[in-house]
């Protein structure tokens, strides 16, 4: 799961600036999701953790318009 998580992650860093080369694998991911029982609870509080996280991680260089821009990406 870590390197898969990486690798998604690494996806998303890759392309924030061009999510049409993303969108079909993120919708595939979020399928599969779907069919091993995740609910949309559970994927609401991953990604206020998920933020938190890299707000904690790049402390120094966090700042409202980047708390956006992952906000906007995550929904």
């Amino acid at each position: 799961q870590k390197q898969k998580f990486r690798q998604v992650m690494s996806l998303l860093l890759e392309n924030m600036t061009n999510p049409e080369n993303i969108t079909s694998r993120l919708t595939d991911l979020s399928m599969f999701h779907l069919r091993m029982g995740v609910q949309l609870s559970y994927y609401n509080e991953f990604g206020v953790c998920l933020i938190g996280a890299l707000k904690e991680v790049d402390e120094e260089n966090w700042c409202d318009e980047l708390e956006t821009a992952w906000r906007a990406a995550y929904t």
